[in-house]
């Protein structure tokens, strides 16, 4: 074992005692544990404290958006970090010898500034600390090629054979670094399986719900023996979620961040009001922030522990397209062809009063392929879909075959400047510059079926 692991457990422990006490205290009383915060913030005044730094937004969705940062956002990310690393070196069914660890970097290509990696969101403290456990020196973050990170990366990962955990926020962005790595393996010196040359890998934590599912499922069959653990919601703007090992769940960072939701019959909601089963709008304040923020995101409960319900994301409020009633949602699609493809994306048409959709995708098997009618009936097991269709308001539907989907969604991107790190998988193309090169690439490489 590191002789500085244990030092580091006990250093970590110490330093977050506190923080945890308060954050288990509160979960047994989610309403007073939240007056509580916004009473705090009032008497702080914290919304009007100096700005620190700034970051923006990952423009997966949409235009760049700056965020300023100020003493007490940035002590909510560390905190989240801290409560969460002490969660695992206490509770997660693991045993970690080296305490190697690889952290999520993305290079900084056509960047505007903000946070250089992952570590920044770690209170200056114990970011010295951290450094001794990482197998890949984040001054990587500053490579501007594309190809020479995915390199250099590569190079640093592969030669930590006592890799322990993976912490990443994309399974999308991991999957394509281990396909560099396959490409790659004579110049790399790679050879053998990725269980094989870390034969220690002990957890891989990494989004897994909502979009991300089919590439979190996907990385999971890559490391059948390693234990995964889904990220808890998080934003640019500000931590919601994380992952508490004995609530077997996603609990709100209630002791940071105040809560409000909507209903699907828009009932504004606070947190101790939330019934199991149900799905709503998130609704976060910030300490940064006087108000609600509309971040986008939909959440279930799925349940609670204490009094404090659970919740889980399940897509942006954003994935979803209704040209003419149809109503078709991200979930609605991914649980219709999840068995059918390999990767898909749908993308609404609009030409001319002709409504109707391109589904893209990628088989799971070339020999057995889905042709464009045996979707278009799975597309109307929908009720709103069947409806608009016998309506006339769309016309069937159509279907694009392609190889290399995500590849191709990847690099559009990072010719928009969306760093790989920053990239969210979706399953509807909402943004309009992605769609337009993605419809054209698809059309190009493929054939009607």
């Amino acid at each position: 074992m590191s002789l500085i692991l244990p030092l580091a457990r006990q250093f970590l422990n110490v330093m977050s005692s506190q923080k945890i006490r308060f954050f288990e205290e509160s979960l047994k009383d989610p309403q007073k544990a939240q007056a509580y915060l916004l009473n705090k913030w009032k008497a702080d005044k914290t919304h009007l404290e100096k700005v620190v730094g700034h970051e923006y937004t990952s423009g997966s969705s949409g235009a760049k958006k700056k965020i300023t940062y100020t003493k007490s956002l940035k002590n909510s990310f560390s905190d989240m970090f801290q409560i969460w690393a002490c969660d695992i070196l206490n509770n997660a069914p693991i045993k970690l010898d080296s305490g190697v660890v690889y952290m999520s970097l993305s290079p900084r290509i056509n960047d505007h500034g903000g946070l250089d990696n992952d570590t920044e969101y770690v209170s200056p403290l114990m970011r010295p600390l951290l450094k001794k456990f990482l197998a890949v020196d984040p001054a990587m973050q500053r490579v501007t090629s594309g190809e020479e990170f995915y390199h250099q990366v590569a190079k640093q990962l592969l030669a930590r054979r006592d890799l322990e955990i993976i912490s990443i926020w994309s399974p999308t962005y991991f999957l394509n670094l281990l396909d560099y790595i396959e490409t790659h393996k004579k110049e790399l010196g790679f050879s053998g399986s990725f269980n094989d040359h870390w034969p220690h890998l002990q957890m891989i934590s990494a989004w897994s719900s909502g979009e991300s599912q089919s590439s979190a499922e996907e990385l999971k069959k890559i490391f059948p023996e390693v234990w995964f653990q889904g990220k808890g919601l998080m934003a640019t703007e500000g931590p919601m979620t994380i992952p508490w090992i004995k609530s077997q769940g996603m609990l709100p960072l209630l002791n940071h961040t105040y809560f409000e939701f909507m209903n699907q019959s828009h009932d504004r909601l606070l947190l101790h009001q939330l019934k199991e089963g149900e799905e709503y709008e998130i609704l976060p304040r910030f300490p940064n922030m006087e108000t609600r923020y509309e971040i986008g995101d939909k959440v279930v409960c799925t349940g609670h522990y204490q009094k404090t319900p659970m919740l889980e994301f399940l897509g942006r409020k954003g994935d979803s397209s209704d040209m003419v009633g149809e109503k078709l949602s991200g979930n609605i699609l991914r649980e219709l062809f999840t068995h059918d493809f390999l990767d898909f994306v749908i993308i609404a048409n609009k030409d001319d009063k002709n409504f109707h959709y391109t589904i893209i995708a990628e088989s799971q098997n070339s020999n057995s392929k889905l042709d464009a009618v045996a979707i278009e009936n799975k597309l109307q097991s929908i009720h709103h879909y069947k409806l608009a269709r016998d309506l006339n308001q769309l016309r069937p539907s159509r279907l694009l075959y392609v190889n290399g989907l995500k590849k191709e969604i990847k690099n559009i991107q990072l010719n928009l400047g969306i760093r790989e790190g920053d990239q969210k998988d979706f399953t509807i193309v909402k943004r309009p510059e992605v769609k337009k090169a993605l419809y054209e690439w698809a059309l190009s490489m493929s054939s009607s079926e």
